[in-house]
C-alpha cells in the first residue's frame, strides 16, 4: 500500500495549471495565471479565468493505481457563489493531473506543473548527453565503475520519486532470476525502492512492483525499464542512464 504521508508530500504545493479540458488559456489566464495550491494540512485554493475557490481534501492510497487527493472546494463564479469537489494525482516529478467539478454542472480535467519541472527541464534542452552524463559522475571519466555508479545512485534517488511507474524495456527485458516469468514490455510495474549497494554491481539494480494479477516484488536492473510517462523528466532520466549503460560499461 502506498505511504498516505509520501503521497500527500507529491502533491503539496504551488502548481501553475497549464492545461484544461474545457477552457483555453486565454480564459484560465485573464486575471492570474491559473494556479491550485495545496497544503500539508489539505488546505488549499485555486482560481482560474473568473472561478476561484478555496478546498479541503484527504489523500487516499491505492495499490492497483496511483492515490488521490480528494477535495471538495467552494467560492465563486465571476459574481455568482459556487461549489464542487475534485481531485488530483501525482503524474511526475514536477506534475500533477486532475478534475475539478462544479456541483450539478460541468467538470474539467487539467494538468499543472510547478517551478521545479520548469527547471529540471532545461537542463535536457541545453546540455547534450555527454555534457549531462558528467555534470552527474562528477568525474573525467564516463567509464562504469563503483565510483561513477555511486554517483548516478544518489543522482537518481535525489530526482525520481518513488514509486515510479514504469515497463519494461522490450528489446532488453530479462527477468535473470525467474526466466519462467519472464514479463514483456507491455507489462506495467512501480519502482519502488534503489537497491544501495553498486559495489559488487555492473548496474543499478532496483525493487518493482509488478502491477498485475501475479504481483510480486523483484530486484532486477534499472537499465531494463523506462518511464510509462514519456514526457516526464524521469522518462529523460531513465534515457539517459540506458544511454550511459550501454555506451560507457
Amino acid at each position: 500500500m502506498m505511504n498516505k504521508e509520501k503521497g500527500l508530500e507529491n502533491v503539496i504545493g504551488y502548481w501553475q495549471i497549464e492545461w484544461m479540458e474545457m477552457w483555453g488559456k486565454d480564459y484560465m489566464d485573464m486575471e492570474v495565471q491559473a494556479y491550485i495550491s495545496i497544503g500539508k494540512d489539505g488546505g488549499g485554493e485555486f482560481q482560474f479565468g473568473l472561478v476561484e475557490g478555496n478546498l479541503h481534501g484527504e489523500y487516499y492510497p491505492c495499490l492497483d493505481r496511483k492515490g488521490r487527493f480528494e477535495f471538495t472546494w467552494e467560492g465563486g463564479d465571476d459574481l455568482d457563489s459556487a461549489f464542487g469537489f475534485g481531485w488530483v494525482e501525482y503524474k511526475s516529478k514536477g506534475r500533477i493531473d486532475g478534475e475539478l467539478r462544479f456541483h450539478g454542472s460541468d467538470g474539467s480535467k487539467f494538468l499543472a506543473i510547478n517551478d521545479g519541472y520548469r527547471k529540471g527541464m532545461k537542463v535536457f534542452t541545453e546540455l547534450d548527453i555527454e555534457s549531462r552524463l558528467t555534470k552527474i559522475i562528477g568525474g573525467k571519466t564516463l567509464s562504469v565503475d563503483t565510483r561513477t555508479l555511486r554517483s548516478y545512485l544518489r543522482y537518481l534517488k535525489k530526482n525520481i520519486n518513488l514509486p515510479h511507474r514504469v515497463t519494461g524495456v522490450e528489446s532488453s527485458f530479462v527477468y535473470s532470476d525467474c526466466k519462467m516469468n519472464t514479463p514483456s514490455g507491455n507489462e506495467i510495474f512501480d519502482i519502488v525502492a534503489f537497491e544501495e549497494n553498486v559495489k559488487d554491481y555492473s548496474n543499478i539494480f532496483v525493487k518493482v512492483r509488478r502491477l498485475s494479477v501475479e504481483g510480486g516484488i523483484f530486484l532486477l536492473q534499472l537499465c531494463e525499464f523506462e518511464s510509462i510517462d514519456k514526457d516526464s523528466i524521469e522518462s529523460k532520466i531513465l534515457e539517459d542512464y540506458s544511454y550511459w549503460i550501454e555506451n560507457y560499461l
